[in-house]
């Protein structure tokens, strides 16, 4: 009597097990009809138990699978413990969707008379896995576009696993991973020196945001931008960062510092002809009394003083127009305002302004592209000069009081610009200028943010306006470095 009650409640507690199970059970005879079904079945198949039972388990397989349905119930059917197929399964109102179901024996003392089968539906796993897939895609995409790779450092090995992206930019295979040493092979020789010390940060928490050249297998040359930062999970951290190719915008901004060249060589044109054209008279004229027999010694120094000012102001002006690649080199700061002052001398008389440099004790070297530096000056005191009132000065100054930078003070007397104006200066095509197009001071920023500096304007309605340009200051004098 114990035993048959314990039967019972066994049996009363797999029927609940079953009827409540959410995944789809049913149980079927050697030729696969069904016996038995619960009622997650029957909502997966959209028919009733009395549709379901006494029918064949394949009238809701679909029928690009059910070979491999079949084959599988074979296999248990002849001993195979259990097994587990994916099918997709269809609905009573014709549409499919893809499961896996799980076959296992029914048996008797006999043998195996049939099967179980548990069908678990996975098309929200399906739905899941395919956005996944989708927004795999679209981010290798979006790298693609935007030249922009992603890693993840793993500290103790040494080793960044690496998006495709990152084997594009450097040009090679895709494998997944890089080691660290791997990556420093392709580094620029003359930024790799930097980049190990950067590298080193790394593997110790800090972050670094820098700039460098990475070598092709090709030999080809890339400019990257490089950033990194710590992600905490709980008691992990994980380091992470990007690389990202700037060799398209090194050029685009090379091409629009090369036009603003040649638009401020435009604008001096006129003033240089000015300037020119008064030692040419002179010229023409001591020739002229040469020619009538007239000759006296100091006519040859005249004329020698007139053709040094001549060479000096094209001289100039073909540094600021000629296409070059950027050369960094040690120069006296104060000498080279003056070639500036020089230049713009034209200018500035032009409109009755005068140009005033103030004297500095002490010789002060800065280390910096020439051509670059001299564009940015000439556009700054250009704008000083346009902005001042017939009469007045604009005043031009260095400040030495700090070791390890210095700066130069470009101050007009102007009217000033208004303070809501002031943060948006630098941004293209916002200007203040009549004809202006906001390039200039933009493209002026950019050299001297290059040049690890910055570029400030203060400014006071009615007062004026002070531009300050900050570089980081050279004790020594070391030779020229090329940058490609």
């Amino acid at each position: 009597m114990a035993d048959d009650t314990w039967n019972y409640r066994d049996e009363h507690f797999i029927k609940l097990l079953i009827e409540q199970n959410p995944d789809g059970i049913c149980s079927i005879d050697s030729t696969g009809l069904l016996i038995r079904t619960n009622p997650a079945l029957c909502t997966l198949t959209g028919r009733t138990q009395q549709e379901l039972i006494g029918t064949h388990c394949f009238s809701f397989i679909a029928p690009e699978n059910l070979r491999n349905v079949w084959k599988a119930i074979e296999d248990v059917m002849d001993g195979q413990k259990t097994t587990t197929v994916s099918t997709f399964v269809r609905h009573k109102s014709g549409s499919k969707f893809k499961a896996t179901v799980s076959i296992s024996p029914l048996c008797s003392q006999s043998g195996v008379i049939g099967c179980y089968l548990v069908m678990k539906d996975c098309s929200k796993e399906q739905d899941t896995e395919e956005l996944l897939q989708t927004t795999q895609k679209i981010l290798v995409y979006a790298q693609q576009i935007a030249h922009l790779g992603s890693w993840e450092l793993n500290p103790r090995t040494q080793i960044a696993i690496c998006s495709e992206e990152i084997f594009r930019i450097f040009g090679l295979p895709y494998t997944g991973y890089l080691p660290i040493i791997k990556i420093l092979d392709h580094i620029h020789p003359d930024d790799r020196e930097p980049m190990e010390q950067q590298m080193i940060d790394l593997l110790h928490g800090q972050p670094y945001d820098v700039e460098c050249r990475i070598v092709r297998p090709s030999g080809e040359i890339r400019h990257i931008h490089a950033r990194r930062q710590t992600m905490s999970e709980g008691k992990h951290k994980r380091i992470v960062g990007t690389i990202q190719d700037m060799t398209d915008n090194k050029r685009v901004q090379e091409a629009l510092m090369q036009s603003e060249k040649l638009a401020l060589v435009g604008q001096l044109a006129a003033g240089i002809a000015h300037e020119i054209r008064n030692p040419l008279t002179s010229l023409k004229g001591f020739l002229n009394f040469m020619a009538k027999g007239h000759f006296e010694d100091h006519y040859m120094d005249i004329m020698q003083s007139e053709l040094t000012r001549i060479e000096a102001v094209t001289s100039e002006l073909l540094v600021l127009a000629r296409p070059h690649p950027v050369q960094f080199q040690t120069i006296d700061l104060y000498e080279h305002l003056s070639k500036v002052v020089e230049l713009l001398q034209p200018q500035s008389m032009m409109r009755d302004v005068s140009v005033v440099l103030q004297e500095c004790d002490q010789q002060v070297h800065v280390e910096c592209d020439p051509s670059q530096l001299q564009q940015v000056l000439i556009n700054v005191v250009k704008n000083a000069i346009e902005a001042s009132a017939s009469g007045y000065q604009v005043r031009l100054s260095i400040d030495t009081s700090h070791t390890e930078h210095v700066s130069v003070r470009i101050a007009d007397t102007g009217q000033g610009i208004p303070a809501e104006h002031l943060n948006k200066l630098g941004t293209p095509f916002f200007t203040t200028k009549d004809k202006g197009t906001g390039l200039g001071l933009m493209v002026s920023k950019k050299i001297i943010q290059s040049h690890g500096g910055d570029l400030t304007v203060a400014s006071e309605l009615n007062k004026g306006t002070v531009v300050t340009l900050t570089l980081p200051r050279r004790q020594h004098s070391p030779g020229p470095r090329s940058v490609e």
